[in-house]
């Protein structure tokens, strides 16, 4: 494949964010990023509302993954979202915050 080829096809890569597992409160946890375009922003929302407010917000970053010091408290339901530079977004599955 030519150069031009391989870093076309990096631009068409689909954001994505994986669904982390077992999250416990008080612990971190590393989420995990990518395709888009960078810089990104990684939102923790609540999990009945994806829509809503950000529970938490990391500052912008061009890394594909972030480190959350899981500071809500056992029991929550919660999802993440990205956001790159282009403004498009992936969501992850919702999870329960473990104690």
């Amino acid at each position: 494949m030519s150069r031009f080829c391989s870093g076309l096809w990096e631009k068409v890569m689909y954001l994505t964010i994986n669904t982390p597992s077992n999250v416990v409160e008080g612990q971190s946890v590393k989420l995990m990023f990518g395709g888009g375009e960078g810089p990104y922003t990684v939102r923790v929302l609540p999990g009945n509302n994806p829509g809503g407010e950000p529970l938490t917000e990391f500052p912008a970053t061009d890394n594909t993954s972030t480190e959350w010091a899981v500071d809500l408290p056992a029991g929550t339901s919660v999802g993440l979202t990205v956001t790159d530079a282009t403004g498009a977004m992936a969501q992850s599955a919702p999870f329960t915050i473990n104690a």
